[in-house]
């Protein structure tokens, strides 16, 4: 069993996602592990939907944690307010309504990208704005890869023209972005993106997989697989990890062939028997409604 998502607390003892638990526990003794509960966090959605849906009509939520409130589709007594007031109203109101221990981090900017990067700063409980004002200040606090977008390929790219640092991305010209780093309208949309225009004013959609249904039972499952090759043609790992793990999935089929359903299976399924167990993908808000 591996770890989905680790508590602040736990992070710093060095627990990360995707780690098992037994590991997890050499590093932290004393963690809690508790089993995932779809019924819950579909409710603590709906409520924090319904927050966040009284500041504005255009709510975005880009996965079960994140979402965007886009405040110029606001009534306007809305609009007319500071939004660092609004913030904090929003951040009392989540505690209140849903739970005192439910921390967020806000951030709040012109355009999507610089109030995602404004929620980086002060976690877990923060309430940062990044204007004109301090625009410089906040991007001197970070390195090119605390910018969401620019992973290690975008970095080698900004650092082979001299580019090693936010501000040094900030001062750059739009033609040095267009040709010679990003090749095109991506390199435009990144100097208009840094400087606060909304340039990325487009849906999210879970792309993997997909179902429909009535109530909580799926009649309908979709799973969409790519760049299929011949089992023979895989490389085996050094260790033969993968040979072992394939020779006993290819002999507990033989037995339950043999012998029936779920005569022998992983210790894990123990009581499952004609049960599917809820799951709520934490890239997308597809099922929560």
């Amino acid at each position: 069993t591996s770890i989905v998502t680790a508590s602040y607390e736990a992070k710093a003892r060095g627990v990360k996602v995707g780690m098992k638990i037994a590991h997890a526990r050499l590093l932290c003794p004393g963690l809690v592990a508790l089993e995932s509960d779809p019924p819950k966090y579909r409710y603590v959605y709906r409520r924090l939907m319904a927050i966040l849906e009284a500041y504005s009509p255009m709510v975005r939520m880009k996965s079960i944690d994140e979402g965007l409130i886009d405040f110029s589709e606001s009534p306007r007594e809305v609009r007319e307010r500071d939004l660092l007031e609004a913030g904090r109203e929003i951040k009392a109101r989540i505690r209140e309504e849903i739970g005192e221990y439910m921390l967020c981090n806000i951030g709040i900017g012109t355009n999507r990208f610089l109030a995602k990067t404004a929620a980086g700063f002060n976690k877990p409980d923060g309430l940062t704005i990044i204007s004109s004002v301090n625009l410089r200040e906040m991007y001197g606090r970070l390195v090119l890869e605390d910018l969401t977008g620019i992973a290690g390929g975008y970095g080698r790219r900004l650092r082979q023209v001299g580019i090693t640092t936010p501000l040094e991305f900030l001062d750059a010209e739009e033609v040095v972005l267009d040709r010679q780093v990003f090749h095109g309208k991506p390199g435009r949309d990144w100097y208009r993106r840094l400087r606060g225009w909304e340039v990325d004013d487009v849906d999210f959609a879970m792309k993997s997989v997909g179902g429909r249904g009535r109530g909580d039972w799926p009649r309908e499952i979709g799973v969409s697989c790519y760049d299929f090759v011949p089992s023979e043609a895989r490389q085996p790992d050094l260790f033969g990890e993968m040979i072992k793990t394939a020779e006993l999935t290819a002999a507990v089929d033989e037995i339950n062939q043999f012998w029936g359903a779920r005569t022998v299976h992983s210790a894990d399924t123990l009581g499952l028997d004609g049960q599917m167990k809820r799951r709520v993908p934490f890239g997308s808000t597809r099922f929560l409604g």
